[in-house]
Order: structure tokens, then sequence, then C-alpha cells
């Protein structure tokens, strides 16, 4: 298991997750809360793994597996709602970020989409900023912490 430090740069090189190996040879590990003031700079980010609060860390790849993970950690942890109508995605808004089937409430379909563990589909056509503000919008909103998840980027 991987156990990051709070945030800072440190080896990434060498790092096994769940049989992965790094390819960077120095990382920058950052709280999610942290990560998404880098992603509103517009910096490339090049994802390397993903640490929950608890359990072992795991390699992503993109801004996609990113919210996908944090999805799936919200759904063993609290039971995250099959139909979930984000409020992160907008005051106004009456899209849905989870639905049993892969569209939204209009009948228009997710663009892109991925299927999570308790059946339902996850809308990830969203650029990078979007899927970090999603995922801090979630956790907060199931009353977690983003800080207490740690992202390893390649640095």
């Amino acid at each position: 298991n991987l156990i990051p430090p709070i945030s800072g740069t440190g080896p990434a090189k060498g790092i096994e997750l769940r049989g992965y190996e790094t390819k960077g040879e120095e990382g920058i590990w950052l709280g999610l809360n942290q990560l998404e003031g880098m992603a509103k700079s517009g910096k490339r980010l090049k994802f390397i793994a993903l640490q929950p609060p608890e359990g072992p860390g795991e390699p992503i790849n993109s801004g996609a597996d990113l919210l996908v993970k944090v999805a799936e950690w919200l759904i063993r942890k609290h039971a995250m709602p099959t139909l979930y109508q984000s409020k992160v995605l907008g005051n106004n808004s009456n899209a849905y970020l989870v639905n049993m089937i892969p569209e939204q409430r209009s009948g228009a379909p997710f663009h892109a989409h991925r299927r999570l563990s308790n059946g339902s589909y996850l809308d990830t056509n969203f650029s990078i900023q979007k899927k970090v503000e999603l995922c801090v919008g979630l956790l907060r909103s199931h009353h977690s912490d983003p800080s207490e998840f740690q992202v390893l980027l390649d640095g």
C-alpha cells in the first residue's frame, strides 16, 4: 500500500501500485483540494496514482480515471445513489452525473461514460478542471474531506 506524504515532492520511480510501476523520476503528492487549484491554472496534469484515506493506492492515467475512482470509493463507503443530479454541475443544471442508463434527463446520451460497480453509469465528458471540481464536490457533499485523497502527479 502506498502511504503518501500530506503533500510535497518525492521520488515516484519504482513505486509499486498493484503491479504497476511509475515511470517518472520525481512525483508530487497533492490533496484533491490542492489539485483543484492546479487544474484551474490550466497546467497540464499527468496522473500516476490516487491514494484514498484508507485502502491501497491505485494507478490512474486520466481525469476520467480519477472521477471513477472517487465515485467507486463513495459507492463502497457511502452508498452513492445510482441517480445523482450533481449540484457541482451548476446551480440550474438538470444534468445527471450518474444514471442507471447512460443518458441525461432530457434523453440525450452521455457522450463519454464509464460503468460503475453498482451498475450505474458515470458521465465523464468534462474538462480536467471540471472533473477535479466534480471529485471535490462529490466528496464534500458526502461529508468527506478532499484533502484526505492524495493524488500523485508526474513531476
